[in-house]
């Protein structure tokens, strides 16, 4: 947990600060909170996930990254009270709850994204193929060594259900899992896609042989 939290404290609590200072203050800068939430979060991700050597446990990584925000909502509501008085803080409230929450799944997005983008690098894909509609299916038919032309019968009612399932358990096969994780895949893909992403799991063709390799020299997030 000790590597999470330095990383993450680092990457994405210190901007924070640094954000929560300014508006104490009274310098507000368009969109930098979001700036700080975003770049800090992926930072955080990279640079455990490099620590760790490719294993990141997404359950520690949400906690912490909840634990940050979690801290920052109580400091919210110091400045508030510093700059506008406890009488107004019944009023802020459920605009700063909501902000929250939004900040929470913005957050967890970002996560699952990530992790995509490491279980198709794992595969030997580009990982930002992952993030693009239409591309991202014509590389898990690859991953999931079937042919392209399933990618039609995605968009016919009912028979897009089954191959799309027939697909699920394609890729899972090639990461070598067994049945329970395709039913997982099916159920909540973006979830077992990160599974896939942040843990051990690796690829493998036909032959047997590792595809890809936990990091990628040409991986984009690696360069930050």
């Amino acid at each position: 947990m000790n590597i999470y939290l330095r990383n993450f404290g680092i990457w994405l609590g210190a901007p924070l600060l640094l954000t929560w200072l300014f508006a104490l203050i009274g310098i507000y800068i368009p969109f930098l909170n979001w700036i700080a939430l975003i770049g800090g979060t992926i930072t955080g991700i990279v640079m455990t996930h490099k620590e760790i050597g490719g294993r990141i446990q997404f359950g520690k990584a949400f906690g912490v990254i909840a634990m940050i925000l979690g801290s920052f909502f109580v400091l919210g509501i110091v400045r508030t009270i510093i700059q506008w008085g406890a009488d107004d803080i019944g009023y802020m409230l459920p605009y700063m709850f909501s902000s929250f929450f939004i900040e929470l799944l913005f957050i967890t997005y970002i996560l699952v994204f990530t992790g995509m983008w490491y279980m198709f690098e794992k595969a030997g894909k580009p990982g930002w193929g992952s993030i693009i509609p239409i591309y991202n299916l014509v590389l898990m038919t690859e991953i999931a060594k079937k042919p392209t032309w399933w990618i039609a019968m995605f968009f016919i009612p009912i028979a897009n259900i089954v191959f799309m399932v027939m697909l699920m358990d394609g890729q899972s096969k090639s990461f070598s899992k067994e049945t329970g994780f395709t039913v997982g895949l099916v159920l909540l893909s973006p979830v077992f896609m990160c599974i896939l992403g942040y843990g051990d799991a690796v690829h493998v063709d036909g032959n047997g042989n590792n595809t890809g390799s936990e990091t990628s020299d040409s991986d984009l997030l690696d360069q930050l």
